[in-house]
């Protein structure tokens, strides 16, 4: 071996990988695990494609016959 021994690892990364195990425990310590079935487990909206098809079809319709070109103009 030679006299002079390096480093396996710089200051730097040493630095950015403590930065990354930080970053990822405030993550998981941010983190709200919520059971299945439990009272937190609440959904507030969930979407229906009935019902908002049958809301938003009368507008779309308008909106599509108002711009229509005219079949005679367009033959």
């Amino acid at each position: 071996m030679t006299s002079t021994t390096q480093n396996r690892f710089s200051r730097a990364q040493l630095a950015l990988a403590g930065a990354v195990v930080v970053v990822l425990a405030a993550m998981v310590i941010d983190t709200k695990f919520v059971v299945i079935g439990s009272s937190a487990d609440v959904k507030e909206a969930v979407f229906e494609p009935a019902t908002f098809g049958a809301k938003t079809f009368p507008i779309v319709q308008a909106d599509v016959m108002a711009r229509a070109v005219d079949a005679v103009e367009l033959a």
